[in-house]
């Protein structure tokens, strides 16, 4: 039920506060502070190569809409490095639990499903995720639209730019479950799961 399912997420999440803590600041820094910083720095190189005769709003336009892309939108190179550092930690710490019997005991004694709480932990890794995203992601647009710099293009940029980011997420979420059920323990699935990320790259390096 509804309400069942909504009550063992609160209990989930009090046991999981950290990791989606870690998720939230993550991107709070990113999207908030990250926006700000860029936006700011860009507004002071244009004031440093235009000199006395100042800049115009084309430009500013121009070199505010490259900042928000870079942090953003698709040119955010660093948002592809966080989402699957992420997507790791949320996958081997909800089922690092596995590696201690105490806690697979209290699991097991508890009058839930195993593949009720498969799923659970699955959902809440990724309403963490999600709800960390797109939160800091409208702070960081209501900053850039403060400061001059958004755009409807830019808007339709970052609402793609989430699609692909959450599509990655559930991707590489996927591989570190794996990992985590295939070891049991959790510096090595931190092994196995960077095995599995990299096998391609490993691999062509091994034919070469």
């Amino acid at each position: 039920s509804t309400a069942g399912f909504i009550r063992r997420q609160r209990e989930l999440f009090r046991r999981r506060l950290w990791p989606a803590a870690l998720t939230f600041v993550s991107y709070l820094l990113y999207h908030v502070a990250g926006t700000a910083t860029v936006l700011s720095n860009i507004l002071q190189d244009l004031k440093t190569s235009a000199g006395g005769r100042g800049f115009t709003a084309a430009e500013r336009l121009s070199a505010l809409g490259e900042g928000i892309s870079g942090v953003m939108g698709y040119n955010s190179i660093f948002s592809w490095m966080l989402v699957p550092f992420l997507a790791a930690v949320l996958a081997i710490e909800g089922f690092a639990w596995m590696d201690n019997r105490r806690e697979v005991d209290f699991y097991e004694s508890q009058p839930v499903s195993r593949a009720k709480r498969f799923w659970d932990i699955c959902v809440s890794s990724f309403l963490y995720f999600l709800f960390s995203y797109l939160i800091t992601l409208e702070i960081g647009l209501v900053i850039a639209g403060a400061m001059g710099g958004l755009t409807r293009g830019i808007v339709i940029e970052a609402a793609v730019q989430t699609l692909r980011v959450i599509a990655l997420f559930v991707c590489v979420y996927g591989l570190g479950v794996l990992s985590a059920m295939l070891t049991g323990n959790i510096i090595v699935a931190g092994l196995a799961f960077l095995v599995l990320m990299f096998y391609e790259f490993e691999l062509k390096m091994i034919l070469a």
